[in-house]
């Protein structure tokens, strides 16, 4: 169970809560230093079976973590299924179910949500892009982008390319992404969950993500 390279990272950086759950702030950089930090002490293989989640009946619901900021649970759930390792949806996550810490956080099932809610659908596009992805599976992890309030990287496989970023920002954020990098000097992306395409040239991909919100894109 993955949770100093994955849950607790993304809890500082997403929730501002450290592993005791107290107050932290820290940024992007430091945010991939300490998923580079964590996943050095890890052979790779091991790094593609870790467990990661974004919550269990151990801690208490990542959307009560995150004081009901939707738009933070929505990348969160995209770096649980794009990021290195095995992504694990405690039950009730697919429906946004709330809860503090145990036992809280074992709350019925609400069924009452599973023909409304909007992240149900959410996770079941995130889930099948993992399925049919293996770069996302097994695929090499490559940061191309970070700054204080976004990070982009891309996990790639052979010819398989999966871009996957967010930006945390109060204003939209337009990165030119070094794609070269993968050994790409002009490729066509298209964006996994929003539609439309992005076309790279001369080893750059230029793309926009729109405050606190997340880019998805796969070659």
């Amino acid at each position: 169970m993955n949770y100093y390279g994955f849950a607790h990272p993304l809890r500082a950086l997403l929730a501002g809560k450290d592993i005791a759950f107290d107050p932290i702030d820290i940024d992007c950089h430091e945010f991939l230093s300490w998923l580079h930090e964590a996943s050095a002490k890890v052979p790779w293989s091991n790094q593609l079976s870790q467990l990661n989640q974004l919550d269990s009946h151990d801690t208490e619901r990542f959307i009560t973590t995150l004081a009901g900021n939707e738009n933070r649970l929505a990348i969160a759930l995209q770096l649980l299924m794009t990021y290195v390792g095995t992504p694990c949806l405690y039950y009730g996550v697919e429906v946004g179910l709330e809860g503090t810490h145990d036992p809280d956080n074992r709350r019925c099932f609400p069924w009452e949500r599973v023909e409304t809610s909007p992240w149900l659908p959410y996770c079941k596009q995130l889930i099948s892009l993992r399925k049919a992805s293996k770069a996302l599976q097994r695929g090499s992890f490559v940061p191309l982008h970070v700054d204080e309030f976004s990070l982009v990287f891309a996990r790639q496989l052979d010819d398989e390319v999966v871009i996957s970023g967010f930006n945390l920002g109060t204003d939209a954020a337009q990165l030119s992404l070094p794609v070269w990098k993968l050994g790409l000097e002009s490729a066509s992306f298209e964006s996994a969950l929003a539609g439309g395409t992005s076309d790279s040239l001369d080893g750059v991909l230029d793309v926009t993500i729109a405050a606190e919100g997340s880019l998805l894109l796969t070659r």
